[in-house]
């Protein structure tokens, strides 16, 4: 003789009609394939702010313009800067110079780990790039301007 037990379906309680799961798995989600785990991290360059990272490989042309992740790994928590790293998704017209981040979020440890303290969608304007400047590295790294090998990783 077979014995049968009730299924009881277990639903999470929520203001929000019960989503809370599925929502809590889908930005997990999005978090953890916001940074490739695959990437192949090269060091543009340093200075007495950080270290300031790039995955040629994963750089996308579309023309002139070439955007990119970046990481910046920054020496320590200050005033100003409440976290250790900031990955920034970027664009650079390598035609003219110019260069605009489109995506920033920044974390509580370096290389884009530990807990995501903020996530902003950024709708910057084209600026110049400052000569000598991190992102002047990062442009003549992303736009061939310079092998590979000059970059250390």
């Amino acid at each position: 003789m077979a014995i049968t037990m009730p299924m009881t379906v277990l639903k999470p309680k929520s203001a929000l009609g019960g989503a809370v799961l599925p929502r809590l798995a889908l930005a997990s989600l999005l978090l953890v394939m916001g940074i490739p785990c695959h990437a192949e991290w090269v060091k543009v360059t340093e200075n007495n702010i950080g270290n300031f990272f790039v995955d040629p490989s994963a750089v996308v042309k579309r023309g002139p313009i070439r955007e990119v992740t970046e990481i910046h790994n920054l020496n320590q928590v200050t005033r100003m800067f409440k976290y250790l790293s900031v990955v920034i998704q970027a664009e650079y017209d390598c035609d003219k110079k110019r260069y605009r981040n489109r995506h920033r979020q920044e974390f509580s440890d370096h290389m884009g780990q530990g807990t995501l303290i903020a996530s902003i969608d950024m709708q910057e304007d084209w600026s110049d790039i400052y000569p000598y400047s991190p992102v002047e590295m990062t442009m003549k790294l992303v736009c061939g301007e310079r092998s590979d090998s000059s970059a250390t990783k």
